[in-house]
């Protein structure tokens, strides 16, 4: 725009000091247009920091921090109104196998379209959160107060977690594939006096009591005898991995065709000082939610590796 400006000038001198006056008033108005830009810039630059502080890359959801906060803050809540809220974990079963043989990518690809599925599935007032590893968090509360709200709401998680069971029949596509999604499921109800970390804890110890894909686990006061091994077993399991307490077993795979052995599977056992030699059943779900599962698998193959190479 100045340039057209300059060659009138030249050409007419004696428009020189509207000209200049014109030129200042375009200048002023291109700074304010740059500050307005650059503020723009920063919302947006603040807008794509909070997404990534806040939206699970994978699945597109919120991801557990700030689920953790919103159970926090609902936790405060009701504890001022006497309501009462549920929180569901749900364990996306054979998630480490689809990584594994499908490929990361379609793993990813899956929980995405997972994701997706459940939000349609869900109303407005039911939070969904991706958790830690392989889970979703769902969030609902009732603002009635007393027994029954609690009852009200109890009746609303099972028939929520019914109608998603339901709604997983059919096998999900994914990348010219379709995968049947598997979930495990456990929930809790809670009031106030309740932590989010007591009430995350005890859903997922409700969710690995159900002994079926359909069974949905409801947290109840007996399940504490189970909370409170498998709080025991954690600091069991740093010393097991520390004193070398785990041992591996070998069976043969054999080819029914000629009977010829194939190859070797590796089985892992833990030789428990007081309560003896124990299957992966009874320590490896508390070895997931501690973190020792990536140790526990190192040691596993280095072992298995010295084997083979000797």
């Amino acid at each position: 725009i100045l340039e057209p400006l300059r060659k009138i000038h030249a050409e007419s001198p004696q428009h020189g000091p509207m000209l200049s006056q014109l030129r200042r008033e375009l200048l002023a108005q291109f700074a304010d247009l740059e500050q307005k830009l650059a503020a723009a810039e920063g919302r947006q630059g603040d807008a794509q920091l909070e997404q990534l502080a806040y939206q699970d890359a994978v699945s597109g959801l919120p991801n557990q921090v700030l689920g953790r906060r919103f159970l926090e803050q609902l936790l405060q809540r009701i504890r001022l109104e006497d309501g009462c809220l549920a929180l569901v974990v749900m364990d996306v079963r054979e998630m480490r196998d689809i990584n594994r043989y499908l490929g990361r990518e379609l793993g990813d690809a899956f929980l995405f379209g997972l994701a997706q599925h459940l939000r349609q599935q869900l109303g407005d007032l039911e939070v969904l959160t991706r958790g830690e590893d392989d889970e979703f968090w769902l969030i609902l509360h009732s603002e009635q107060r007393g027994a029954s709200g609690l009852k009200k709401l109890l009746s609303q998680t099972r028939a929520t977690l019914v109608r998603l069971q339901e709604s997983l029949q059919t096998p999900l596509p994914v990348q010219q594939q379709c995968i049947r999604a598997r979930l495990r499921l456990g929930f809790v109800c809670g009031t106030g006096e309740d932590g989010w970390e007591e009430l995350l804890e005890r859903a997922r110890v409700a969710g690995g009591a159900g002994s079926s894909e359909d069974e949905i686990g409801f947290w109840q006061p007996a399940e504490q005898l189970r909370l409170e091994d498998r709080r025991r077993l954690i600091p069991e399991l740093r010393a097991a991995l520390e004193r070398e307490q785990f041992l591996l077993c070998y069976q043969p795979i054999v080819k029914l065709e000629n009977l010829q052995i194939q190859g070797i599977e590796c089985l892992l056992r833990w030789e428990h000082p007081q309560r003896g030699r124990l299957g992966p059943d009874a320590f490896l779900s508390a070895a997931c939610q501690s973190g020792l599962m990536v140790p526990i698998g190192d040691w596993v193959m280095q072992q298995a590796c010295r084997l083979g190479k000797e």
